[in-house]
């Protein structure tokens, strides 16, 4: 239970060069769902200083969510534009 999660690193594992102690991260990870969680660092990301750890939890499912909708369900391709679809690139810069 629990894909997603975020929070302060609190230690590091051997060979952890992208993470110290005290970054803000959040993570895909399985087994999210816990209080204290160890995950992968490449499936974490640096969240950004003007979101909150709360907003980073999000970040994935929503990217995801929209990702599918976008490719999967609206065949959206790579060249196609619209002045009114910007969705992809705002999820971008909040990852």
């Amino acid at each position: 239970m629990g894909l997603e999660c975020a929070g302060i690193v609190a230690e590091v594992g051997r060979g952890v060069d992208l993470y110290k102690i005290g970054d803000r991260v959040g993570a895909l990870s399985s087994g999210a769902f816990t209080t204290s969680h160890v995950a992968p660092q490449d499936f974490c990301f640096k969240i950004p200083d003007m979101k909150s750890i709360e907003e980073a939890a999000g970040i994935l499912h929503a990217y995801g969510t929209a990702i599918h909708a976008l490719v999967e369900k609206g065949k959206l391709e790579s060249g196609m534009v619209s002045s009114r679809l910007n969705v992809l690139y705002s999820l971008r810069v909040l990852t």
